[in-house]
């Protein structure tokens, strides 16, 4: 897993990469992940496919406030003409929650990941020379 940024301002929507294996023999029907996030991180709210190398798809990504979950499909055709090394990236945003008043260091764990980065407090309304 890759954090998208090691400076972030509370509020700031990052983007969490991560990568994906299935081992080469599996039973057919839905294969998948889940990744839970921290109370601190609130995943954007999104689906999206995810695609084989040659653009196919091979299963669907849903990211909730909690969590993402992604549900692959081993009897995709690509998997079948492919049947060995399915493995694949996957990427989404979550929305920066913690709370804080002064510049403080944070460590988000996020699928067995940790990542310490420098959390900002969100700038306030302008008050001079505005």
């Amino acid at each position: 897993m890759t954090f998208g940024a090691t400076v972030v301002t509370a509020g700031q929507k990052v983007q969490i990469a991560g990568k994906w294996a299935l081992p080469d023999s599996l039973e057919p029907g839905n294969a998948g992940f889940t990744v839970a996030l921290p109370e601190e991180l609130w995943g954007v709210t999104q689906g999206f496919d995810m695609k084989a190398p040659d653009g196919s798809k091979i299963g669907r990504c849903e990211v909730v406030q909690t969590e993402i979950n992604c549900d692959i499909d081993p009897s995709a055709p690509y998997f079948v003409a492919n049947p060995n090394n399915k493995k694949g990236d996957f990427a989404f945003w979550v929305e920066i929650r913690t709370v804080v008043t002064e510049t403080t260091t944070h460590t988000y764990t996020v699928g067995g990941a940790d990542f310490t980065v420098t959390v900002n407090p969100p700038a306030g309304p302008c008050t001079e020379n505005c």
